[in-house]
């Protein structure tokens, strides 16, 4: 099955923009930017991860 027909299934209310996804490849991802945030990916990237 194909993601957009899993999508679709799932009823999600946002519409997606398949046009506008991108892949990016990370070592790590930071989800928000508050104190906690931006303080572990300036930890991670001083250690050399692609944050």
């Amino acid at each position: 099955m194909m993601r957009e027909q899993i999508f679709n299934k799932l009823k999600w209310p946002y519409p997606i923009k398949w046009d506008l996804e991108q892949e990016i490849n990370t070592d790590i991802l930071v989800l928000g930017g508050g104190i906690a945030g931006c303080w572990a990916a300036i930890s991670a990237a001083k250690k050399g991860a692609k944050v």
